[in-house]
């Protein structure tokens, strides 16, 4: 066990000063000399390039500022959507227990007219679909029987 101690220490050392050489090296490397220095064609080009750049990122803002417009407008679409939907849903609804309410009256008119006719309540129950519970019920609010 206390070779590997040695071994990884070693190698540790070996890594470390490979680091500090590399480092080294790239600070030598670094040190502008009269031979490195920009020509002006070279800074003209990357002038060129930042102009470019500028120029693009100016269009992309103005794409961006396009972009957040048409959500706004798609947002307040979906809310105005969202609002006609809701109150369709709620104009459908009306219509609905508006019609299931007159067919109910419609169903109890025709059950007090047949017995005011003298129809039994057996066949009121058979030929309208009520229950008899019902048809007892107007029979004996009416005093048909």
């Amino acid at each position: 066990m206390e070779l590997w101690v040695i071994v990884l220490s070693a190698v540790d050392l070996a890594l470390m000063g490979g680091i500090l050489y590399i480092i080294a090296g790239k600070k030598t490397q670094q040190r502008p000399g009269p031979e490195s220095a920009p020509s002006r064609d070279h800074i003209k080009e990357l002038e060129s390039e930042i102009t470019g750049i500028k120029r693009l990122s100016s269009e992309l803002e103005r794409k961006k500022a396009v972009f957040e417009r048409h959500e706004n407008t798609m947002d307040e679409r979906t809310r105005r959507l969202d609002a006609a939907v809701k109150q369709a849903e709620d104009s459908a609804k009306k219509l609905e227990a508006l019609y299931v309410s007159e067919r109910n009256e419609d169903m109890y008119s025709k059950a007090v007219r047949m017995l005011k006719s003298g129809t039994p309540a057996d066949e009121v129950v058979r030929s309208l679909g009520l229950l008899n519970g019902e048809v007892d019920l107007i029979s004996s609010l009416n005093n048909y029987r």
